[in-house]
């Protein structure tokens, strides 16, 4: 076992290229660690926790995954990344065999209904709402609305696979302090609501929504836009 919690460390990657075969706890709770690259190869560890820390990308779930394939136990509480509403799914989806997360036991359903959903862990909508991480206290937390954009670049993934993104037919953005590329929206065809209120957004021609043909609903309430959007898709029902 290895036990690190309650200290001050705010990354693990002195541990980077070293293998622990025989190690089967590690405890990085209640520190400052901000990302978990450099995490060790440990085959056989079945316990980790790293709750209460200052984890924000999703994508430092990745980063373990490889290296503790056969995972039963993991607990992340208190990271910024929980608030997201990929959050559960991403984590069961790279640790397929677990039977407790977050200190609640998993259920064989939820196991077998994540093993349904494609890699990239979205069903018929993408649905990232705002919560109290949002706004004001999200960009707090975060330092800035620039590394939010990297953020949602990284949850959303605007080169990735585009099979999964014809099932999409709703996105909720609000209050994130976000405005999403023209690029990004056109990558999802069947985009039936965009909601983005509370954002920056001040030019509403830059997100090009003419080019979402089946655009229906659209929400930009309580950002500093001028000036209704020149060319709007024809499908738009819901202004």
């Amino acid at each position: 076992d290895a036990h690190f919690e309650f200290n001050r460390l705010n990354s693990i990657e002195e541990l980077d290229g070293i293998a622990l075969p025989a190690l089967t706890f590690m405890d990085l709770a209640y520190n400052e660690i901000k990302t978990l690259k450099g995490f060790p190869s440990a085959p056989n560890l079945k316990s980790l926790d790293v709750s209460h820390n200052l984890l924000t990308g999703l994508a430092e779930i990745d980063a373990i995954a490889k290296q503790v394939p056969d995972l039963l136990e993991v607990n992340l509480r208190g990271n910024y990344f929980c608030r997201s509403l990929l959050y559960k799914t991403k984590v069961l989806s790279c640790f397929p065999k677990l039977i407790g997360f977050d200190l609640q036991k998993v259920s064989h359903r939820t196991r077998k209904r994540i093993k349904q959903l494609p890699s990239v862990p979205l069903s018929e909508k993408v649905l990232l709402q705002s919560s109290d991480l949002c706004g004001a206290q999200f960009l707090s937390r975060m330092g800035s609305a620039s590394k939010i954009q990297t953020e949602m670049k990284e949850i959303l993934g605007e080169n990735g696979d585009s099979k999964w993104r014809e099932r999409v037919t709703e996105l909720k953005l609000g209050s994130m302090g976000y405005k999403p590329s023209s690029k990004l929206l056109t990558t999802f065809p069947n985009l039936k609501t965009l909601q983005l209120p509370n954002n920056d957004i001040s030019d509403a021609d830059e997100l090009q929504l003419s080019n979402c043909k089946c655009l229906q609903a659209l929400d930009l309430d309580g950002n500093r836009i001028s000036r209704i959007p020149g060319s709007l898709p024809d499908s738009l029902m819901s202004l």
